[in-house]
């Protein structure tokens, strides 16, 4: 497969990430009216994207890369516990699951 259909492959419907990803809440905010127009969106992103992905998520995404290419097994199992301890609810440890679960699937049928 030409690697360039093989990273398109992350665009499908099957892997709950970009357009298909879960709304973390987003769709509550417009429904309640928390979120009313393009610049509340807008803010309401700007926020998740430095609150959480750059001081939570990214760096615990960098500590999981360098753990594997140790081959440290251990401190991968406590990063990966530390993740889903993050998981406020019950609905979003269900969704990072099941996002991994997809993620591992296509990872799978991909070639070397």
């Amino acid at each position: 497969m030409n690697p360039a259909w093989a990273l398109l492959r992350l665009a499908s419907p099957q892997l709950p990430i970009g357009g298909y990803s879960y709304s973390q809440g987003l769709e509550w905010a417009v429904d309640s009216g928390l979120i009313t127009d393009a610049d509340g969106a807008e803010r309401w992103l700007a926020d998740q994207l430095a609150l959480n992905l750059a001081r939570f998520e990214a760096p615990l995404l960098l500590a999981h890369c360098q753990a594997a290419q140790d081959g440290d097994w251990g401190q991968l199992q406590a990063l990966a516990e530390r993740h889903r301890a993050s998981r406020e609810t019950r609905e979003l440890a269900l969704e990072s699951r099941q996002m991994g679960y997809s993620l591992r699937q296509l990872l799978d049928g991909l070639p070397e």
